[in-house]
């Protein structure tokens, strides 16, 4: 070693594995953290140990007992990462209505729903819908943008666009986003094509459905 340079103290040098777990629990006090459960309650020490545990690792914790109103939270949630623990029988009822973290980006398919571009594309995702029994699903769309979307029977081709529609939302709301109430048969496969109301623009969005039995759906 050269004069007048002075060792480094193995103490101030990180290890990886000590480095790589700082990291981890940054990214994680940055997420939001959902947790249902119908036994959730103030006056259980062992719920309460467990929050003060998981305070942490994560800084935004928040608690539900009724799967209704976690999905309305979950509904105004935009541009979060979001991690959920749900316990018992909520679980298949909450996570089949939910499709969240997807988003319009530049790498969408776009095609010209209103039959001219006017110079300009609308990016669009695709998304195919399936019921477990007949009823009335309420979907809602949460969103950082203006959004139009449209439901098809059976499958969406961009090229005709009005091949198979069954209706379709392009108004101004009153907020950003959309909402659909239809009659949905669990024999019959839909497609919800989610796009925005101005050309070439881009943003996040998330679906909630509302309604009889399960929904699932799938990025067609």
């Amino acid at each position: 070693m050269g004069k007048g340079q002075s060792k480094p103290n193995a103490s101030t040098v990180p290890k990886s594995a000590e480095g790589r777990r700082r990291i981890n629990i940054q990214q994680a006090q940055n997420v939001l953290l959902i947790w249902l459960d119908s036994n959730i309650a103030e006056t259980n020490d062992d719920c309460q140990n467990t929050i003060i545990k998981l305070r942490c690792i994560v800084n935004d914790i928040n608690t539900f007992i009724d799967g209704d109103q976690c999905l309305e939270f979950i509904q105004t949630i935009v541009d979060k990462k979001v991690c959920m623990i749900i316990s018992g029988s909520l679980g298949q009822h909450t996570v089949s209505r939910v499709h969240n973290n997807s988003a319009l980006t530049s790498t969408n398919p776009t095609y010209c729903y209103k039959g001219t571009c006017q110079g300009g594309n609308y990016y669009y995702q695709a998304i195919q819908i399936n019921v477990s029994v007949d009823g009335l699903q309420d979907i809602l769309g949460n969103s950082s943008i203006y959004n139009s979307c449209f439901l098809y029977n059976d499958s969406f081709n961009a090229t005709f666009p009005n091949k198979n529609l069954m209706l379709e939302y392009c108004f101004y709301p009153e907020d950003v986003g959309f909402r659909i109430i239809v009659f949905l048969q669990a024999t019959a496969k839909y497609v919800l094509v989610v796009t925005t109301l101005f050309w070439n623009v881009t943003g996040l969005f998330s679906i909630i459905t509302y309604g009889e039995g399960s929904v699932s759906f799938f990025n067609s």
